[in-house]
């Protein structure tokens, strides 16, 4: 069996296919999306299993339509930039016809847009639900697949956004943020939470054992998370690196007035502004997270720092400003 065996399987997770489309011309761009999406999110082992159990029970049944969900948004992501090109001996060609013409460029930007979304929301709900049912996929829950998903503090989405900063629940934004987010966590929560302690919630956490003063002191550190990992992130969002070069990035779609979408990035005074917020509210947050460990510092076997006093010499005359 494969992921997709009929094209009525992919037409039902995205309606705008046509019955008469073959399969085979989606077969490479279905391999894409699996082999650079699917198994790296899921492991090799369990995307086996999931064709092995295509007729399985309740949970196997959406675990896999949700698989078949983020395939078949990554498959027309990548499908909408090659499916109107065909190349032959002539050359290569665009197919035109008096009764339909190829989409423009504004449908295509919209088309991408839509499906790309919607496959790393499919993606990251199945993750999820692999994880809240761990006893149902034992294959998943023993795998580094799953590890690599928990090893953040924060590791949805939808944590993110329930942390205080809005992103519209957006997984394929969240996905970016991860990188800048690891850098957040050393940079600025493991020095305060300790090695020990960041070690102790992260194993918790993917044993399911944490305690309810443990999920406390989580929400806290997810609240000055947030905010620092966007003030690591947004200066380099606004900006796209390729071999070519670095560039600032700009989206403009050409075409006769009603067909034409600009977007420009945001400027210098309005950066500055959203990372100044940013900046507040994380500051905030983490000198609340510091006052909770020390208020629960038994509870969470931690050590309270020895405060370090700089002007408690009577005879001097040097005072170091905090």
């Amino acid at each position: 069996m494969a992921l997709f065996d009929t094209i009525d399987e992919l037409k039902k997770h995205n309606s705008a296919l046509q019955a008469n489309l073959e399969l085979g011309n989606l077969q490479s761009f279905i391999d894409d999306a699996i082999t650079q999406k699917l198994i790296p999110a899921i492991g090799f082992d369990q995307y086996n299993d999931f064709l092995a159990v295509k007729e399985g029970n309740a949970k196997q049944k959406f675990a896999l339509q949700l698989a078949q969900k983020a395939v078949t948004g990554f498959t027309i992501y990548n499908y909408s930039d090659n499916g109107s090109v065909q190349i032959n001996g002539a050359g290569i060609l665009v197919p035109y016809s008096e009764k339909m013409r190829p989409a423009s460029d504004k449908k295509l930007m919209q088309l991408r847009k839509s499906n790309i979304k919607a496959a790393f929301a499919a993606l990251e709900l199945l993750v999820s639900f692999l994880e809240d049912n761990k006893i149902d996929f034992p294959i998943y829950a023993v795998s580094e697949e799953r590890k690599e998903n928990r090893s953040l503090l924060i590791n949805t989405s939808a944590e993110f956004q329930k942390a205080g900063v809005q992103i519209g629940n957006d997984a394929q934004l969240y996905q970016t943020l991860r990188v800048f987010q690891a850098n957040a966590e050393e940079t600025y929560i493991i020095p305060n939470l300790t090695e020990s302690l960041a070690a102790s919630l992260k194993a918790k956490m993917l044993s399911n054992s944490l305690t309810d003063i443990e999920k406390e002191l989580l929400k806290k550190v997810h609240k000055a998370l947030a905010p620092y990992t966007m003030i690591e992130a947004v200066p380099y969002l606004l900006l796209n690196i390729d071999s070519n070069g670095v560039f600032e990035l700009s989206e403009t779609v050409g075409g006769v007035s009603g067909n034409v979408e600009n977007r420009n990035p945001a400027t210098e005074r309005a950066i500055s502004r959203v990372l100044n917020g940013y900046c507040m509210k994380a500051e905030q947050h983490l000198e609340t997270l510091r006052k909770f460990m020390k208020a629960n510092a038994e509870a969470l076997s931690y050590t309270v720092p020895t405060a370090v006093l700089y002007n408690d010499d009577p005879n001097s005359n040097i005072y170091v400003l905090l």
